[in-house]
């Protein structure tokens, strides 16, 4: 079957129409986050007397946050981590009787905070962790 020229024309015009249709534009790319960029945290808690890893949960609400961390019994060493990945993450250790303290690695670089931090300073440098606003930096010293 033969094609007039016109046709082949206005088939051809079509084809460019779709392809562009259905393209997405830079500016919508730009905004979709990408797998290799989309942060995803883990939430784990390692309880005595096993200290065995518990997963509580994937990308944590502040109220997943605030539950675990007040729910843990703290009455020997506990540990509290959300983890970007082996190289990024915060923790929290401690127990009621001989205090907390939180460290964090960035990169791998690990520092720890200068004074005990109480358990709604942990919450908050927590919930601020997931927010990924920066001020869990700032709300305490670090070593």
């Amino acid at each position: 079957m033969k094609m007039s020229a016109a046709r082949a024309v206005g088939v051809f015009a079509v084809s460019i129409v779709l392809l562009f249709a259905c393209e997405p534009s830079k500016a919508t790319a730009q905004r979709r986050p990408s797998r290799a960029t989309a942060r995803q945290l883990v939430l784990e808690a390692y309880e005595p007397p096993s200290q065995q890893k518990r997963v509580v949960a994937t990308n944590p609400s502040k109220q997943v946050i605030t539950r675990t961390i007040r729910d843990l019994r703290w009455s020997d060493i506990t540990f509290v981590v959300l983890r970007l990945d082996d190289r990024n993450w915060i923790e929290a250790s401690g127990s009621r009787s001989d205090g907390f303290s939180v460290k964090f690695a960035r990169n791998g670089k690990e520092r720890v905070s200068e004074s005990a931090p109480t358990l709604d300073e942990i919450v908050a440098l927590f919930q601020s962790y997931v927010a990924n606003d920066g001020r869990w930096e700032r709300m305490v010293k670090w070593q």
